[in-house]
């Protein structure tokens, strides 16, 4: 069972309504259930918050291996987005195909093209960074104009150079950073309660786990 969010774990005993709870299947693994509230929750937010996708449309990820990455993966396959998948080795390839990512490629110099011919020159509106640096440019070279970059980690620990700010000064200038609140953004998460959410998301990861 997944308690409700506000609530700390330094208690004892606590006493909620029944209708903020989450039941957890017993066969899924508590190991993967234990982690609902974290990666797969983020990949939901990064999902709903910023971009109002439709089925058919793409995104683009770094650290796609990560395990926020392979959330994102998952549940946009279940919501019918399609997924470009950076990462830095080649041996991650088939692994993330197999588990739905549509495009996996490997990070580097000519990301913009071969992004290009992989997903026909489609528009692609969502950026996710979880590695700063020269990975995020990159990563925003692919955008489409008027697009959206969400940084929600910097695993690189890298800051841009002063010779990388003037050249993607113009990719920069189309990126939208917007804060994670439902309110601001006006997307689907504002009608959809987080009890709900976690109900879906646990579906995906039982989906994908326990072959339900």
């Amino acid at each position: 069972m997944i308690l409700p969010h506000d609530l700390g774990t330094w208690r004892d005993a606590v006493a909620v309504k029944a209708s903020e709870l989450v039941i957890v299947p017993p066969e899924l693994d508590p190991v993967q259930a234990a982690m609902l509230k974290i990666n797969p929750m983020t990949a939901w937010r990064l999902l709903h918050d910023y971009v109002d996708l439709k089925s058919g449309d793409w995104l683009i990820q770094n650290a796609a291996n990560s395990a926020a990455g392979r959330a994102v993966i998952q549940i946009a396959r279940d919501l019918g987005y399609k997924t470009v998948d950076v990462v830095r080795r080649e041996e991650l390839i088939d692994e993330l195909r197999a588990e739905g990512g549509d495009v996996v490629l490997v990070d580097g110099e000519n990301l913009r093209e071969e992004v290009k011919n992989a997903t026909g020159n489609a528009p692609i509106h969502l950026g996710l960074n979880a590695v700063g640096g020269a990975s995020a440019l990159r990563l925003a070279n692919t955008l489409a104009p008027g697009s959206t970059i969400v940084t929600f980690g910097a695993m690189s620990l890298q800051a841009r150079k002063k010779s990388q700010q003037s050249h993607s000064a113009s990719a920069l200038q189309q990126l939208l950073l917007l804060a994670s609140d439902p309110a601001r953004t006006g997307t689907r998460a504002a009608n959809i309660g987080l009890a709900q959410a976690e109900a879906y998301v646990l579906r995906v990861l039982a989906n994908n786990y326990i072959g339900a």
